[in-house]
């Protein structure tokens, strides 16, 4: 009985681990703006196959944050979302000073391409870019 038990906790233990390993995190830096830049975390699912319906190539993103820097907190955050292959998903931060973006998804960071973008006031020129990791 007793190897029975011991069994079946390794066997949930590694159920468990499994479902752990699917998600990733990647992060950015923290970058600074001046005044009136706007910050954009963005992420692309690298999967060129559009023409499929086969759920392989499509990315669950579970959350694309801007976390503020000085307070720590979330201040924005998109919720889950499905991307297919080649498309991608935007999530404009608050105005604030400082700060940077996290992405949790399912599935490998191989797959993906994430970072942030500083845009200037008007929103139509990138003043700065950087990659998650």
């Amino acid at each position: 009985m007793k190897i029975i038990k011991q069994t079946l906790l390794a066997a949930v233990v590694s159920v468990a681990a499994v479902g752990t390993a699917q998600a990733a995190v990647l992060t950015t830096g923290a970058l600074n703006s001046e005044g009136t830049q706007h910050f954009h975390c963005t992420l692309a699912n690298l999967n060129t196959n559009a023409s499929s319906s086969i759920m392989a190539f499509y990315q669950v993103i579970q959350n694309v944050e801007f976390i503020d820097g000085v307070t720590g907190t979330v201040s924005s955050s998109t919720g889950e979302t499905t991307l297919g292959p080649g498309m991608s998903t935007n999530m404009i931060g608050t105005d604030t000073d400082n700060g940077y973006c996290r992405f949790t998804f399912k599935g490998s960071p191989k797959k993906v391409r994430a970072g942030m973008n500083v845009h200037n006031a008007v929103g139509d020129q990138v003043v700065a870019y950087l990659p998650a990791t």
